[in-house]
């Protein structure tokens, strides 16, 4: 028989299949010392890479001031030799510091997600319902959810939005689906959100592009971070780090551009747009490419809000981030809402 230590390492290492993950997440609810090793051991590995990262950065920084003091104090060719072997250590310490760590010199979506990702506080406390039916079943879900038991958690919250759909119930249902690695799920919850409310938005984003991190759907996880990041809120500074983690830059650059080649919308209006029926969580995305008129170059794009009017042939304005350099650089387009 598997030990406790073997199958969560599994699990953290994306090793179980579907059968196993849901007797996985069976287990959760219905073994409280088993969901209290899980939580520990996931709040050490993120400890570790956290620190190991912070390790790095500051590796580079005391080299760095070294290496300036040793440029002001002496100009002789031996401290020009040491300057060099220090500098060499430096790569090489960092090329396998990161090795270590991600398997490549370029943290993977798993990665950022892993980094960068929390659970959201409930800090109102638990959400009630009218009834007192529906308030036992939202003390429940809200109960189990506090505790940290997110198995539990998502199945009661699968029961409350039956009869009581709201912003709240459908958001944290989708973040404690992200904590037990069911991440298609979490994002029909927090696209529910989205769809359907006013309130919860730019929290669902942010969760909406963690999940699709996770699930390594990099492309569709940019949408919302790229838009999170011009705005003036508490996820712009996060989203932007989230975004130079990811090996992209460019936000900064001055707008592009260009026609837009190729627009596709999935679902189209004949399937039912974007109007879901408040359960499935659909939402109708736009993609493409788009071509630089300043360079020539071609861009994929994809939008999370369909620009409405935007069809090919139109001249758009764009920013375009890129990912590495040199020739095999991977380029993506962000079309702002300026349609010609």
């Amino acid at each position: 028989m598997m030990s406790n230590f073997d199958l969560l390492d599994r699990y953290f290492s994306n090793e179980l299949d579907k059968s196993e993950l849901k007797a996985f997440n069976e287990r959760l609810k219905t073994d409280p010392q088993f969901n209290q090793e899980f939580q520990e051991i996931k709040e050490i590995k993120l400890a570790v890479k956290l620190e190991a990262r912070k390790n790095i950065k500051s590796l580079f920084t005391d080299i760095e001031d070294s290496l300036n003091q040793e440029e002001l104090t002496t100009n002789n060719q031996t401290a020009m030799k040491r300057m060099l072997t220090v500098a060499a250590s430096l790569i090489l310490m960092v090329s396998v510091s990161y090795f270590v760590l991600n398997g490549s010199g370029q943290p993977s979506p798993k990665d950022v997600f892993t980094e960068y990702y929390k659970p959201y506080n409930n800090l109102n406390g638990q959400v009630r319902g009218e009834s007192i039916n529906t308030e036992s079943m939202s003390a429940a879900a809200y109960s189990a959810y506090d505790a940290g038991n997110y198995a539990l958690a998502v199945e009661n919250f699968e029961v409350l939005v039956e009869v009581e759909k709201t912003a709240e119930n459908y958001f944290y249902m989708g973040i404690a689906n992200i904590e037990i690695g069911n991440y298609e799920t979490a994002v029909k919850s927090l696209n529910t959100t989205l769809n359907n409310f006013s309130t919860f938005k730019d929290q669902s984003k942010w969760y909406l592009s963690m999940a699709l991190l996770a699930d390594k759907k990099e492309e569709e996880a940019l949408s919302s971070l790229i838009s999170l990041s011009m705005k003036k809120n508490s996820y712009s500074k996060r989203s932007k780090e989230a975004l130079t983690s990811l090996g992209f830059d460019g936000l900064d650059n001055e707008p592009d551009g260009g026609p837009a080649v190729e627009v596709i919308v999935r679902p189209d209006d004949s399937e039912g747009g974007d109007s879901p029926d408040g359960s499935m969580g659909k939402r109708q995305i736009q993609f493409g490419e788009v071509k630089s008129l300043l360079t020539g170059d071609f861009y994929r794009f994809h939008n999370e809000t369909p620009i409405k009017s935007l069809e090919e042939g139109d001249y758009v304005e764009f920013i375009i981030l890129k990912k590495g350099s040199g020739r095999k650089s991977k380029g993506w387009a962000f079309i702002l809402d300026s349609v010609y």
